[in-house]
């Protein structure tokens, strides 16, 4: 038995150690090294069209920006740092991130007012809190009641933007919920600091639920990492233009 087990490993050895013109194979090249691979992979690879491309490229413009109006899109469009072209949503993009520093600066205003009035109100009632709350903690109470309420309720929001075919009318519904909860907020006075603050409140939460939305287009603009990154700088950039 034991002859036999040294034959059998005499017979694999000297297989193996067969030259490359006596195994019939040719000879084989040593492998490149895997940065030169993958850069001579990623070059060989045409660039692939993005969803938000296809769609531009393809479009029939039946709906079109009116040319008397496309003046306002200018300062908004965002040029691919790879192709040189316009991308419409990127566009679309940069215009509704540009939209959400007004509305940070009316929450900013319109925080300070509440806070005061607020204080004038437990004053003259002559107690240290309004409606349970200290004056100086009505902002944190809501964004306490804005942050647990989409903190509950986004997963559901996020799976049915992601899953069904209800993700223009969410996102188009959120915004115009969140438009109007921030104009009527114009509004406030010593009577009407209340429902300005419940407002608040209903804007915070909406505005949450349309970045979800927004967010699930980005993807879309394109598959290219170094060009996501260039458009996404370029929206943060126009959020405080």
């Amino acid at each position: 038995f034991e002859s036999l087990r040294l034959s059998f490993i005499l017979f694999t050895l000297a297989d193996m150690t067969l030259p490359a013109e006596e195994s019939g194979d040719p000879p084989q090249a040593a492998p490149a090294a895997n940065g030169a691979s993958n850069e001579a992979t990623r070059k060989d690879i045409s660039r692939k069209l993005s969803v938000s491309e296809m769609a531009s490229a393809s479009s029939t413009r039946r709906i079109a920006t009116p040319k008397w109006l496309s003046w306002l899109e200018f300062p908004f469009r965002i040029k691919n740092n790879q192709t040189g072209e316009f991308v419409e949503e990127a566009t679309a993009h940069a215009m509704d991130y540009s939209a959400r520093g007004p509305i940070n600066q009316c929450g900013s205003f319109v925080g300070s007012a509440m806070i005061r009035l607020a204080a004038v109100k437990a004053m003259k009632a002559g107690t240290p809190t309004i409606y349970g709350m200290k004056p100086s903690s009505v902002l944190t109470v809501a964004s306490l009641i804005v942050n647990i309420t989409a903190g509950v309720t986004m997963p559901f929001v996020g799976a049915l933007v992601d899953h069904t075919d209800h993700r223009k009318i969410m996102g188009t519904v959120s915004a115009f919920i969140m438009t109007v909860s921030v104009a009527v907020q114009i509004a406030i006075n010593e009577d009407t600091w209340l429902a300005a603050y419940i407002f608040e409140i209903i804007g915070g939460y909406f505005l949450i639920m349309h970045q979800v939305c927004t967010m699930a287009y980005l993807p879309d603009l394109t598959h290219d990492s170094s060009e996501m990154g260039h458009y996404t700088a370029r929206f943060m950039i126009n959020q405080y233009f």
